[in-house]
């Protein structure tokens, strides 16, 4: 029987070591190593039941008609998975052996992989993106594991996954990922039916928010499929089993439709990679990931060390193609100067693309600091601007009616949430006598405009 075996591990200092021979166990063995195969990963932070997840995906490849009609009682097997706080994968987990599908293109070797809280940003931030790009470029189909709702830093990552396939040359090919959201309650639609409308939703509001561009670029154009999942039950939370008989019936009935639907695309499935290749591919990569001299502790220096990678492809290609054309220089009809000078045009060509996308990232991410600076300066601008008014109006009123009773309210509200500016919430003045006051809409108004401006 197979078991789950290290890929990459996570150590405790927080550097990542790539087992190499792990990866030749799996794609170079015989009944691989020619074999067109197939990586299924869920990425996702950490204990929200990626590996509960696998486990069940694992049981439907390994008995693709029956596994639904397997005991309600059958204990759940394969990765390690606990309830709690406590993180059991450390790293990158392969299951040691394929599982065989016979789909239209004939025999596929499907395996599948479990990451530590890959989408985790609130902690190891570079463990993190280094995970999630290790895991995104090995992997066909992509399991994005979020709770509650897709949030920004899902979409995030997602901008991330994109760059690696762009950059990285991977097997992934944005055609088959998915978001699958646990414990969903904000509305009764579960499954694929709820998942459709609500990623409706997310693309409206990106359009409204004008944040997120490239992951809204990616969501309309490849329209990914998205699985709402209820709330397991106190149960299965606690449960050291994982049995059927312990779900809650709707989430049970989620949780099939789900496995289902992984079946039935892994069948129609065409991979163009053997196990060879992959092996191959995936081996450079961990390698400019991993071992490179570069700081990865977020998407952009990720975008940067990939960059550095096709900076050297070029520099070798260039001198491979200039050594081709010293072996028959000697020939002045052939036009190797011409042939040199567009070579040199193609190439800086190529790399000015990959520093253009950096410099645009970089950008982006300045002017997001910037604009938030600007809001905040305009709102302690207009709030010192208030006080001043209510200064002045008091004084005018104590000095020109003598002894009135004036009630002064000056309140200004500040709030934030996610970095945004919230409302702002200002008192005027109220006085004792009729038609004393202090219009305060215009200078609100000026705010808001300046606000809207820079959001």
């Amino acid at each position: 029987p197979g078991r789950p075996i290290q890929l990459v591990q996570a150590r405790p200092d927080g550097s990542l070591l790539f087992q190499e021979d792990v990866l030749q166990q799996c794609f170079l063995c015989s009944d691989v190593r020619e074999t067109p195969v197939c990586v299924v990963s869920i990425v996702g932070e950490r204990r929200k039941g990626k590996s509960f997840l696998l486990n069940y995906l694992l049981r439907k490849l390994s008995n693709m008609d029956e596994w639904d009609r397997m005991s309600d009682s059958e204990p759940l097997r394969g990765f390690e998975w606990l309830p709690g706080t406590e993180t059991m994968t450390k790293g990158v987990f392969i299951w040691s052996q394929p599982l065989f599908l016979e789909t239209q293109e004939g025999k596929l070797a499907v395996f599948l992989v479990d990451t530590e809280g890959s989408l985790d940003l609130s902690r190891e931030m570079e463990l993190s993106v280094k995970l999630c790009a290790l895991s995104v470029f090995l992997s066909s189909h992509v399991i994005f594991n979020v709770h509650a709702d897709v949030k920004t830093t899902d979409l995030d990552y997602l901008e991330l996954l994109h760059l690696v396939v762009q950059k990285g040359g991977a097997a992934f090919d944005l055609q088959h990922f998915q978001f699958l959201v646990r414990d969903w309650t904000q509305t009764q639609e579960f499954g694929q039916t709820g998942g459709s409308r609500h990623l409706e939703k997310i693309i409206q509001r990106l359009e409204e928010s004008r944040t997120n561009k490239q992951a809204l670029r990616i969501l309309k154009e490849k329209r990914p499929r998205c699985h709402l999942m209820p709330f397991p039950g106190d149960i299965l939370l606690w449960s050291q089993q994982g049995t059927m008989q312990e779900m809650n019936e709707k989430f049970q009935h989620c949780l099939k439709e789900f496995i289902n639907h992984i079946g039935q695309v892994l069948q129609t499935t065409r991979s163009n990679l053997t196990g060879k290749t992959l092996a191959g591919i995936f081996k450079e990569m961990a390698h400019v990931i991993l071992k490179s001299n570069y700081r990865i502790s977020c998407p952009a220096e990720l975008i940067y060390a990939l960059y550095q990678k096709t900076l050297q492809r070029v520099k070798q290609e260039f001198t491979i193609f200039l050594s081709e054309q010293r072996s028959i220089m000697h020939d002045p009809t052939l036009g190797i100067k011409g042939n040199v000078e567009q070579k040199e045009k193609d190439l800086l060509s190529r790399v000015q693309g990959e520093l253009s996308q950096f410099l645009s990232s970089e950008r982006e991410k300045f002017l997001k600091e910037y604009n938030l600076l600007i809001i905040e300066k305009a709102k302690e601008d207009f709030t010192n601007f208030l006080d001043e008014q209510v200064s002045v109006c008091v004084c005018e009123k104590l000095g020109g009616f003598g002894v009135k009773v004036g009630c002064i309210v000056t309140a200004t509200v500040l709030t934030t949430t996610a970095g945004v500016a919230g409302g702002l919430i200002v008192g005027g003045i109220i006085a004792a006598e009729v038609g004393v006051g202090v219009a305060t809409s215009a200078g609100v108004g000026a705010l808001s405009a300046i606000v809207k401006f820079f959001t």
